[in-house]
């Protein structure tokens, strides 16, 4: 596996959806003022899943293209992971007036590497077995 076949055109533009539409989604529920329309927990609970759900389909159209393998499924997992951060650090920190060590602390390191970089492991595993393991 080399780093060409990791970072193309299709697995930077899902990676961007997979950041794209879990953004455009918590719109729904977030009034004009930034305000959360539900509780602060059933949103972060409801954004876990939508980006969760969207993530594994995402890895699954990728790994149409990808050899699967532990080390491709890491790989594109901190690619994502990468895609994701930078998104978040030109767009919603500024959006929503947080501080950077707070977003890390909040929402960029304390929930991203494991649901971003765990899946694709899981499917690449799955892919290779025909099965997985992982939950």
């Amino acid at each position: 596996m080399n780093i060409k076949e990791i970072v193309t055109r299709n697995s930077t533009v899902l990676g961007f959806l997979s950041w794209l539409v879990p953004f455009a989604v918590s719109f729904l529920f977030v009034d004009r003022t930034g305000q959360f329309l539900i509780p602060q927990p059933l949103f972060k609970s409801l954004m876990v899943v939508v980006f969760g759900g969207l993530g594994t389909a995402f890895l699954v159209v990728a790994f149409l293209r990808i050899a699967a393998s532990t080390l491709s499924g890491l790989a594109l997992g901190c690619y994502w992971l990468l895609i994701n951060l930078v998104l978040d650090l030109i767009v919603l920190v500024p959006l929503i007036r947080m501080p950077v060590g707070a977003y890390f602390y909040d929402i960029g390191l304390r929930s991203e590497p494991p649901r971003v970089c765990r899946r694709p492991i899981c499917l690449s595993h799955a892919a290779m077995a025909g099965s997985s393991i992982c939950a």
